[in-house]
């Protein structure tokens, strides 16, 4: 068993479009740390007119990201006192620059106050810069790209990898070098020797990715310490998905990867016994189809659907512990409320279970599919 797995996997990650593949990953990755360098977003400038000179040290000293003061009235944007506070500009502004400079101004007035206040005063101002509102959202919008983060990368790699040991039994056959194998190796050792190369693959796969992201992060990090790609996803994504990100704990991670892939390898070997008895890849092609329309209908499915209400409703909470299905719904409870470690720990250990029960029945079925053919 050794030697076919260790030929396929040599054969799989050592030929040119694997090679091409994993380059062009690398290239893409590499784009995506340095987004915010293509995207060329550059800062808005509000230059400060001599008129509110005394407020400028105040106005230098503030740091925003995509926002910053310069002392001149030459600028597009110029910042006056006139009978007012008044932001003269070329064109529009973003309402949200507008709002922080509107917070700016207030901040510097209200710190000036306090500087001329009296104790009894300053007290009255420590009060009121206490106030704080705490917002009870019904709608849990922040956490609304999670789902949809996690239900397309799962897709992916269904689409990708469901039917690869599968279509490579098929090649086999149509080459007739299936008969030769098994010459060499029994059915059960052979149906056994796919699994573990489908298992290898996905591990294999994930660990490159690993390695071609923490090369590019640990890059980006000598460069500026992550704080211009950090500054960019802060500025399209709201602040609490970047940190709710940032925060998900390395055991969340191995959980959704492990439910993944037992997930995976379970449609992978459903797959390979189904299409063990077809000899060409015409008739594969025709049944695997329905197939992805059918994935493909749920992904849009869950694209329009999953809301944070919609993964918390009962509903998802069974298919979270559904085998197969609980690769996408159990990740995305985790994404979107608190999941007991028991709940996940559960879930993991029904769709292991699924995993070898299906290896268990399946191997005789797989076995006498594959001697029907060489009798053949």
């Amino acid at each position: 068993m050794k030697e076919l797995v260790l030929f396929s996997l040599n054969k799989r990650f050592r030929n040119r479009m694997t090679v091409i593949m994993n380059l062009l990953l690398l290239v893409i990755l590499g784009f995506a740390t340095h987004i915010d360098w293509f995207m060329n977003i550059e800062n808005t400038t509000i230059c400060l007119d001599q008129s509110i000179g005394r407020y400028h040290e105040r106005f230098l000293k503030i740091r925003h990201d995509g926002l910053k003061y310069e002392t001149g009235n030459e600028g597009t944007n110029v910042l006056c006192f006139d009978d007012g506070w008044v932001l003269k500009s070329d064109g529009k502004l973003d309402e949200k620059v507008v709002e922080k400079i509107r917070n700016d101004i207030i901040g510097i007035i209200t710190g000036e106050y306090y500087e001329k206040a009296d104790l009894k005063t300053k007290g009255y101002i420590d009060e009121y810069n206490k106030i704080t509102l705490t917002q009870l959202c019904t709608e849990d919008e922040e956490d609304g790209n999670q789902p949809w983060v996690i239900v397309s990368i799962v897709y992916f790699l269904i689409l990708s990898y469901s039917n690869l040991i599968a279509n490579e039994v098929v090649y086999e056959k149509a080459t007739n070098t299936l008969g030769l194998i098994l010459t060499s190796v029994s059915e059960r050792t052979h149906f056994l020797s796919k699994i573990l190369i489908a298992y290898l693959s996905l591990f294999l796969q994930g660990f490159a990715l690993m390695i071609m992201v923490s090369f590019w992060l640990i890059e980006r990090y000598l460069e500026d310490r992550l704080q211009g790609l950090l500054a960019f996803l802060v500025r399209i994504l709201p602040a609490e998905t970047v940190s709710s990100v940032m925060e998900t704990s390395s055991g969340r991670l191995l959980f959704t990867a492990l439910l993944v892939m037992a997930g995976i390898l379970t449609i992978q070997t459903l797959m390979l016994i189904f299409f063990s008895g077809f000899t060409n890849s015409d008739d594969t092609g025709t049944y695997q189809g329905p197939f992805y329309l059918a994935a493909a209908a749920g992904y849009y499915f869950l694209l329009i659907k999953g809301t944070a209400e919609f993964f918390k409703a009962p509903f998802s909470i069974i298919l979270s512990f559904v085998p197969v299905f609980s690769m996408i719904f159990m990740p995305c409870r985790m994404s979107v409320g608190d999941v007991s470690w028991v709940e996940t720990i559960i879930s993991l250990i029904l769709a292991a279970s699924l995993l070898v029960l299906v290896i268990l029945i399946g191997m005789p079925v797989y076995r006498k599919r594959i001697l029907n053919d060489r009798k053949k």
